[in-house]
């Protein structure tokens, strides 16, 4: 351990790959501890997204992370007047749609082959894209190379 350099190991993004290469409750996991660090209260809960919308956009300290039934998709709900701390996941966990990780090399033109790692985490949409009524809903996924076409 005395060997280790942090600064080359950030810099060779191992990290990142590591926290994007984890299960979506592992992640929900990591994202739960970084909202509660900004003051929320958060349930992290698997099954139906639907009965969280209300009660996150009429309280802004609450949050709600729901995985879905199928295990495949998080959603990451936050009241309105928080975008900012939505933002800030994208951010620290370096989150992209899928037409961004095409852009940014999840797709070599040269080849026409993917190249981003399956499993990767990713958001469907942006995040000033993601307004349903009160809040902010964030659905993140597992990367599959089969669904860039």
């Amino acid at each position: 351990m005395d060997n280790f350099d942090l600064k080359k190991y950030l810099a060779e993004g191992k990290l990142l790959k590591e926290a994007l290469n984890k299960s979506l409750m592992d992640f929900g996991e990591d994202v739960k501890a970084f909202l509660e660090t900004k003051d929320l209260n958060v349930k992290l809960v698997k099954g139906d997204a639907q009965p969280y919308y209300k009660p996150v956009g009429e309280d802004p300290s609450l949050a709600a992370l729901v995985l879905s039934s199928q295990g495949t998709e998080l959603y990451i709900i936050i009241n309105d007047s928080k975008m900012n701390v939505l933002e800030d996941i994208v951010k620290k966990y370096n989150l992209k749609t899928l037409v961004d990780m095409k852009k940014s090399g999840g797709w070599d033109q040269d080849t026409n082959k993917k190249t981003q790692s399956k499993g990767e985490i990713y958001m469907d949409q942006e995040v000033n894209k993601s307004r349903r009524g009160k809040t902010f809903a964030l659905n993140v996924r597992k990367f599959d190379p089969s669904e860039i076409n």
